[in-house]
């Protein structure tokens, strides 16, 4: 403190920041810039303040004291300059979780009758090379068509008046491959056009959206392929006649319908009135299984005539 005089005794609160000294003015002597009278001057690093002071007014301390308190607080400091950014993670996020699978799209099925040499079948929409035809229920091996642009396909030779063609295409865009679930007993039926494969009797089915079927059930019956004899067509079923021995050859196996006639007795001859021989046996079978393969096929002569002019009793 700078100068004396009687009330203060010099104790201060607290040091506080901005207070850089306490001086005292009385009346006979002081700062000429202060105001008149005795007052204490309390130097801060801005403007001086002042606080009234009488003689041995012992309460000067505590006007000090408040008048310290009161001294408004300093202005903030500037803001610190921002630090480094922090190094990048070298530890990877976890994976995100798969998506869901895709539907397999069932096989579309397209069915019609052939006209007179027709050679194209158009407005179709297929993957090529994910596409099955079948005539007259027999699948046909990829030299009989051609598939190559996904809307159409061309018959070599050209189909035959009447002729059934089934063409079994998986969807476009869809994978070559059919997906099937496998196992040695049927699940749970799916929605349709779902398939399976039964491993232990190497059987395939498909669901019609309420029951498992076989493929064989649900694909009409595909029948064998065979040359021999004289051929005959009629609504798209082939008959070979044979009149005399000859050999039937199945170069695609499948079903086969059957009708064997036995030729009949010989009648009576040589006299008026002879009576006429009987009626041989017949076959009739249907849907029989034949593998490719040649078989023979004999015709025989039929009873021997008896030449009753011959006979003397």
């Amino acid at each position: 403190m700078g100068g004396n005089d009687g009330g203060i005794t010099g104790v201060i609160p607290s040091p506080h920041s901005k207070v850089v000294s306490i001086n005292i003015q009385t009346s006979t002597g002081g700062y000429s810039s202060g105001p008149s009278g005795n007052h204490v001057q309390i130097i801060t690093s801005g403007a001086p303040t002042w606080v009234a002071h009488n003689t041995n007014d012992t309460s000067t301390d505590s006007k000090i004291a408040t008048a310290i308190t009161a001294l408004p607080a300093g202005a903030d400091g500037a803001t610190g300059a921002t630090g480094p950014a922090g190094a990048d993670s070298t530890v990877a996020g976890p994976a995100g979780a798969d998506g869901a699978a895709g539907v397999v799209a069932p096989p579309t099925r397209v069915e019609f009758t052939a006209t007179e040499n027709q050679a194209t079948k158009t407005g179709l929409t297929y993957t090529v090379g994910n596409i099955d035809c079948y005539i007259n229920g027999v699948k046909m091996s990829g030299s009989s068509f051609t598939a190559s642009d996904g809307v159409s396909v061309t018959f070599t030779p050209a189909l035959s008046l009447g002729e059934e063609v089934q063409l079994i295409m998986g969807a476009a865009g869809a994978s070559g491959s059919l997906a099937m679930d496998t196992g040695t007993s049927l699940p749970s039926v799916p929605s349709a056009g779902s398939f399976f494969y039964k491993t232990d009797d190497t059987d395939v089915y498909v669901s019609n959206g309420t029951d498992w079927e076989l493929i064989s059930s649900a694909i009409p019956s595909i029948n064998a392929v065979a040359t021999g004899g004289t051929l005959t067509t009629v609504s798209g079923y082939n008959i070979h006649t044979f009149t005399t021995s000859s050999t039937l050859n199945i170069t695609s196996e499948g079903s086969v319908d059957y009708i064997v006639v036995a030729g009949g007795g010989s009648g009576g001859g040589g006299r008026h009135n002879s009576g006429g021989g009987g009626a041989g046996g017949m076959l009739v079978g249907s849907s029989v299984h034949m593998p490719v393969g040649s078989y023979s096929v004999i015709i025989g002569a039929g009873g021997t005539s008896v030449d009753l002019s011959l006979i003397h009793i």
